[in-house]
């Protein structure tokens, strides 16, 4: 988490603000989230994505919520996004962030 600090900063999670799909915004808040979330573990999908907002990111297949905070504008440039992990019964287990990107 400290390198999520480093890298974006430490605002606090405003859910409206990251519905609001501002990826620089949702990148600040991002540690925060990652702070807070056993908040969120045990919410099916369904409800993530209501708070959250439709997601603009992909990991592995669609059902995974995934937010973009850094999105990379050619191959060699950096993508980055919040994934909220499931389990088996579509609830959220895990919040983490994942490279989505580039040739480096």
């Amino acid at each position: 988490m400290h390198e999520v600090e480093k890298r974006w900063g430490h605002a606090t999670l405003n859910i409206d603000k990251f519905r609001e799909g501002d990826a620089a915004a949702r990148a600040a808040m991002t540690f925060d989230l990652l702070r807070r979330q056993k908040e969120f573990k045990g919410k099916y999908v369904v409800d993530i994505r209501k708070e959250f907002g439709d997601p603009n990111g992909f990991y592995f297949t669609d059902v995974f919520p995934a937010y973009l905070i850094q999105e990379g504008r050619n191959r060699e440039e950096e993508s980055w996004q919040i994934v909220f992990l499931l389990d088996k019964e579509r609830k959220a287990e895990k919040i983490i962030v994942h490279k989505n990107c580039c040739d480096k």
